[in-house]
């Protein structure tokens, strides 16, 4: 599988529109970001997991337009994410989107440029590293995944106390930097996730050296500078399983 951050990190780091089979792929702004992640879901599906040997061998277009056409719960909500998407971050309104069904075997239709099977999964792909900087689609074997998930969701229900609003991380930032809403409004949301995380990573490097230079607190680890990233998906569960470690001696 092609390393999509590698390839494009150009495009990422300048929040470049990146060229696409004539098409343009643009970033998509925070003042879209509703929209947005109402309808990502339809390029997210891990179709791979459904227990069914014929959806684990269709392309991930031919899923997805079998669901559209088949699931009479969901099918036109997700048609509906589809046509969304599409306008997002390709900027092709409706009226100048369809896909030809060969057979069962779909081709999309773009702006007149057609879009096979194998082209859809790296146009998904590109959509979702462009927009969120922490997706990662790399293989995990099922077993690990399902424990890292797990870690993940200790560890949030540990953490999080109460929900953050897209207002209110707005203002988090506006609180935190020199900008004005009318900057953040106009920002990629890849550069708006990434802003929240360095600025909430900077605020406890500054706590943790503040305390460990003061000689009132001491660290098992090097404190990591706010600077590098440091978000080890494989962190939480080595904590997870010290945790379910300890819960086996107290019990």
């Amino acid at each position: 599988m092609e390393d999509i951050k590698k390839i494009y990190e150009y495009y990422f780091t300048y929040d470049k529109i990146i060229p696409f089979k004539g098409l343009s792929i643009h970033p998509v702004l925070v003042s879209e970001y509703f929209e947005f992640f109402n309808a990502i879901n339809c390029l997210t599906i891990e179709k791979d997991k459904i227990p069914d040997v014929k959806i684990i061998s269709m392309s991930y277009l031919d899923f997805l337009f079998d669901k559209i056409k088949n699931d009479k719960q969901d099918g036109e909500i997700y048609s509906s994410m589809l046509v969304e998407i599409v306008r997002l971050c390709l900027k092709v309104e409706p009226e100048n989107f369809k896909y030809i069904n060969n057979n069962g075997k779909i081709t999309l239709i773009i702006n007149n440029v057609e879009i096979n099977k194998k082209e859809f999964d790296l146009l998904k792909r590109i959509i979702c590293y462009q927009n969120t900087p922490d997706y990662d689609d790399s293989y995990i074997n099922p077993e690990l995944k399902e424990a890292l998930d797990e870690a993940d969701r200790l560890k949030n229900d540990s953490r999080i106390t109460g929900s953050c609003s897209l207002e209110r991380q707005i203002v988090c930032i506006m609180a935190s930097t020199s900008y004005k809403k009318e900057d953040i409004m106009n920002m990629p949301i890849r550069k708006f996730i990434l802003l929240l995380q360095i600025i909430d990573s900077k605020l406890h490097y500054e706590i943790y050296k503040t305390g460990e230079c003061s000689g009132m607190v001491s660290f098992k680890q090097p404190i990591t500078h706010w600077m590098y990233y440091k978000n080890n998906k494989f962190d939480s569960l080595i904590k997870y399983d010290s945790f379910k470690e300890k819960m086996k001696h107290a019990t």
